[in-house]
């Protein structure tokens, strides 16, 4: 039986045709099991594997190329798999991706060691720059300072002052109290404002209990300060003061330190109050006491009146007529004080009518401090007439105008 060449090669073909398709098929399939297993890893798809399938059942059903005369087409091995027409893409795995470089962390600077002595300014606690004070005015300066070095301040550090204007303050005053580093302390400074308006200004530093000064500012050596300025007092425009309003007080005469002393040592202290001589020519005198304790300040004016007066015999005739004078005499009254010393008034030659001037006598008592206003009534001479001449008077009053 003579098969057909033909025939036998499009068979041949086909054959070979599937194996190819099994194979790749079972290629695509591992494929896609790996790539769920590791999907980092890139993958074929499915329809590039069947378009390389088409492709090669194509080529295998296509009109084979001519044959030499006499020479035998080379058939295919069964079983071998012919190589794709071009090779699958890759795409890069993400796994195989350069990695970014990483960026190297920088390397921590060590900060600087403070210095043993540093301080730093905080704030005035009192007097801040410019305050005004009066010539001579005193007060007390507080700095607020704070220790920004690494050594204790001990209180046997102070502050002291370094240059400018003092203001009367002590050269240095101690801290109040131990300081450890980063904290604070209040120097508090009295001191006291110039004679002279102007402005001042003083610096002032620390000192360690080793001798070392040591201050504020970046160097940790510059000085605080106080700074005021000093302004003359305006001399107040003194406002008149009104004259205090005049008073005007009458005063009666006490009674109980008044009456009457004869020359014998006789008396009406407390009765009758007369001048002049009896019938037998005994001479008596007067006396009047008024309490000026109320009167104060400048005497304007003091008048003095007697009054219910009757006139016994001729007291004005021979016998001259009558003394009106002050006297001074310790209460309270007595017969001893007949012959006491007496300042002239007035001299009476006739019965009071009217009142007597006595405001410069009663301003000498009250500038004295005399409580007491003291008259007395005596005979001007004698007339031995072997009759009574007298004046009798009831009532005796001193009207005082003065301002306190």
């Amino acid at each position: 039986m003579k098969v057909d060449r033909k025939l036998l090669w499009i068979a041949a073909g086909l054959l070979g045709t599937l194996v190819v398709l099994g194979i790749l098929i079972g290629v695509a399939m591992a494929l896609l099991r790996g790539r769920a297993a590791r999907p980092a890893e890139a993958t074929i798809p499915p329809q590039q594997i069947a378009t390389w399938a088409a492709a090669t059942l194509a080529a295998l059903q296509s009109p084979a190329a001519p044959t030499p005369t006499g020479a035998a087409p080379s058939p295919t091995p069964l079983g071998a798999t012919p190589p794709p027409a071009s090779p699958p893409p890759t795409t890069a795995s993400p796994a195989a991706a350069a990695s970014p470089t990483p960026i190297p962390s920088a390397t921590p600077v060590p900060s600087p060691t403070p210095p043993c002595l540093a301080a730093s300014f905080v704030q005035d606690v009192t007097v801040p720059d410019g305050t005004e004070f009066a010539p001579g005015e005193t007060f007390t300066k507080t700095w607020r300072l704070r220790n920004v070095g690494s050594c204790t301040w001990t209180v046997a550090f102070t502050a002291f002052f370094d240059q400018g204007d003092r203001l009367d303050a002590p050269v240095d005053v101690s801290l109040p109290h131990a300081v450890e580093p980063g904290e604070t302390v209040d120097i508090a400074v009295e001191m006291r404002a110039p004679a002279d308006p102007g402005t001042y200004k003083g610096y002032w530093k620390l000192r360690s209990d080793r001798g070392e000064a040591f201050g504020i500012g970046s160097d940790h050596n510059q000085a605080f300060w106080v700074e005021i300025r000093v302004v003359a007092t305006p001399t107040p425009t003194p406002t008149p003061t009104p004259a205090p309003a005049e008073t005007t007080i009458t005063i009666t005469h006490d009674p109980a330190n008044s009456g009457t002393i004869y020359e014998d040592g006789d008396d009406t202290i407390g009765g009758s109050v007369l001048a002049g001589d009896t019938s037998n020519d005994v001479q008596a005198r007067a006396y009047f006491t008024f309490d000026i304790s109320a009167v104060s300040g400048t005497v304007l004016n003091a008048q003095l009146t007697l009054s219910g007066c009757r006139v016994m015999g001729d007291p004005f005739g021979p016998m001259g007529g009558l003394w009106l004078g002050e006297v001074e005499f310790a209460l309270p009254l007595r017969p001893v004080h007949y012959n006491i010393p007496s300042t002239p008034i007035t001299h009476l030659t006739a019965p009071p009518a009217g009142s007597y001037d006595v405001t410069s006598q009663v301003q000498a008592d009250v500038t004295a401090g005399d409580p007491y206003f003291q008259i007395r009534l005596h005979p001007y001479g004698r007339d031995d007439d072997g009759a009574a001449d007298y004046l009798m008077c009831s009532s005796a009053t001193l009207q005082v105008t003065y301002r306190p």
